[in-house]
């Protein structure tokens, strides 16, 4: 036996047989996705600790702790989501502060049957609304143009228009939103709206005020990528509908190590998003893009998948493989961490 084979049989020998019983959990516990994948972690320490040092020593004959640079922190993962009861406190706070016409009194119930619904609501399984009615003197027109020159703070017109039916009172109305002015912010952001609908009642009008929550919820523990990851199966293809052309080639990758570390981090970093509910989407031909970007993680416990498919998915679906589990995700974000995680161009194929 050489000095390095003597050397490397006395590191394994000397290696514990389990981690050492003192290892602060807390502190190595810092930047872990979950507290039950200590055990797993304390093991791969315990593997480390004896493999860095027998590399350096069949390599230079010689233990070197310069060479071994001090691990970066995992990033820690993204939450923005509300509780309901957070969201209910958001709905009420804002219908408390919303503009109230000159000489109005509130009401317990809807003046007149033109106001048992709001002009408008969203779709979204996860919607919060709160709404009070009043009644005040004036016209609906005039009443409609103090909104606009009273918009609740930090919001903008999201729409306005008005309908009626034989033999029934013109109802006007008007949205405020917060946030951006995008198409789609109703549905990919935690976002707040306040509806005004007016109508005629006696001498004066009648108006009911919604405010209205797409609440956003919590990314759950499940929906994160564990340390445990032993790899990913990735997904990126541009054709048609019908399958028949392909805008780019079709990419099929397996990542590990660094680059599956890269891919995790960034999916355990996507801000949440609300379920998308029913919507419309353009007409689809066969000829038509359809985009799909996917990524399947190996986890001991349970596989979980991410994936955005088609011009009519407005956000990205992560999924508990087995537990049919689902939450949704930033889909603009996400086919950004796959193509680049695959070293391929924002455009790939065109189709975005």
């Amino acid at each position: 036996m050489n000095p390095v084979e003597r050397q490397l049989a006395t590191l394994l020998a000397e290696a514990p047989g389990e981690p050492p019983k003192l290892i602060d959990a807390d502190a190595l516990l810092a930047h872990r996705l979950r507290r039950r994948y200590l055990a797993p972690v304390l093991a791969a320490a315990a593997v480390v600790a004896i493999a860095v040092p027998v590399g350096l020593i069949l390599a230079n004959g010689s233990i070197d702790d310069s060479t071994n640079p001090p691990a970066v922190p995992r990033p820690l993962p993204t939450q923005n989501g509300m509780t309901v009861a957070q969201a209910i406190k958001v709905a009420e706070d804002a219908l408390h502060d919303a503009p109230v016409l000159p000489g109005a009194h509130s009401v317990a119930r809807p003046p007149t049957s033109l106001l048992d619904t709001p002009s408008s609501t969203p779709r979204a399984p996860t919607l919060v609304q709160r709404t009070k009615f009043w009644l005040a003197p004036g016209r609906t027109d005039a009443a409609i143009q103090y909104f606009k020159a009273h918009p609740p703070t930090a919001m903008h017109v999201g729409a306005s228009g008005s309908s009626s039916g034989p033999g029934q009172p013109t109802a006007q109305f008007i949205q405020f939103t917060a946030g951006a002015p995008r198409a789609l912010t109703i549905l990919g952001d935690q976002s707040l709206s306040l509806e005004f609908t007016v109508v005629a009642s006696g001498s004066g009008v009648a108006v009911r005020v919604d405010a209205q929550l797409i609440r956003v919820p919590t990314r759950p523990d499940w929906a994160f990528v564990p340390d445990s990851v032993t790899s990913a199966d990735v997904t990126v293809s541009r054709s048609t509908f019908d399958g028949g052309v392909e805008k780019a080639p079709t990419v099929l990758r397996t990542l590990t190590g660094e680059a599956l570390e890269r891919l995790a981090d960034a999916i355990n970093a996507l801000p949440s998003r609300a379920p998308e509910g029913v919507h419309g989407c353009f007409a689809i031909t066969a000829t038509t893009a359809w985009p799909l970007d996917k990524v399947v993680f190996h986890i001991p416990d349970e596989d979980i998948q991410v994936m955005h498919a088609g011009q009519c998915m407005w956000n990205a679906v992560l999924t508990a493989v087995s537990s049919h589990r689902h939450v949704y995700v930033d889909d603009v974000e996400f086919d950004k961490a796959i193509l680049s995680a695959l070293g391929l161009p924002d455009d790939y194929g065109n189709a975005h």
